[in-house]
């Protein structure tokens, strides 16, 4: 589920100057190999940090306090550190959105009976909400609405998975925990300038987890944006991998 909007920007300029006749075979193939060797622009710790701030901006929109905040910042942090480490270590896909809920809300869970909150629940089930596939959602409906049924039902069943796979992961953490999980209820309603802030810091963990460039970060207004590629005989996405969806480019 990596996304790398950083090495889409690269590939687009490769592209484009390949087309126009401003870069030769030989120049793009050696720019299309260092891409692949690309590595992040954020270090991983900072990677880890600001998905932790903004599960705990969630939170903190969804009526948690400041121990809740505290609480979900931290396991927000470890739960993206583990789910790190688990990618390096080539886990299975589905195995780590579960352990990544299952840490996040047990540690959130009990943290909120060391340090109870207004809406403890939320220490639980906020570290999770960074877990889920936006992107292969968005793009499985657009694959949809695209007509291309093939790899829009990929892409949809392996988001429901995940989807599962965090569900079951909380489910347990529940059970480990003795928090509960509400059926119903209601955020209250948080002053507009409170709101602004913690909806705009909401958004600095997907900055770094989509490796976004820093002079495009400003234009990061939602949660799993997706900025397809432009080829030379139909879109391309990026997703930790390149895969052609429609058509081919032509040969370089």
């Amino acid at each position: 589920m990596n996304v790398d909007l950083a090495v889409v920007e690269a590939l687009n300029r490769i592209v484009d100057e390949t087309v126009t006749g401003r870069l030769d075979a030989a120049t793009a193939r050696t720019r299309l190999d260092a891409l692949e060797r690309r590595s992040a622009l954020y270090p991983r710790w900072l990677g880890a940090a600001t998905p932790g701030l903004t599960a705990a901006s969630l939170s903190r929109l969804f009526g948690g306090d400041s121990p809740v905040f505290a609480v979900v910042l931290i396991t927000g942090t470890l739960a993206t550190l583990m789910r790190q480490q688990l990618g390096l270590w080539r886990v299975n896909p589905l195995a780590i959105p579960f352990a990544a809920a299952l840490a996040g809300g047990t540690i959130g869970g009990l943290g909120m009976k060391l340090y109870p909150g207004a809406v403890p629940e939320l220490g639980l089930i906020a570290p999770g909400l960074i877990l889920v596939p936006g992107v292969p959602l968005i793009n499985g409906i657009r694959d949809t609405i695209g007509n291309s049924v093939e790899p829009s039902l990929a892409r949809l069943a392996f988001a429901a998975l995940v989807v599962v796979a965090i569900a079951f992961g909380l489910f347990v953490a529940t059970r480990i925990t003795g928090v509960r999980i509400p059926l119903s209820g209601s955020a209250p309603l948080l002053p507009i300038a409170e709101d602004a802030l913690f909806s705009a810091t909401a958004t600095i963990g997907y900055v770094c987890l989509f490796n976004v460039p820093a002079r495009l970060a400003w234009g990061l207004h939602a949660p799993d944006s997706f900025t397809p590629i432009r080829t030379c005989g139909g879109p391309m996405s990026i997703r930790g991998g390149w895969k052609i969806r429609r058509g081919a480019p032509r040969r370089f």
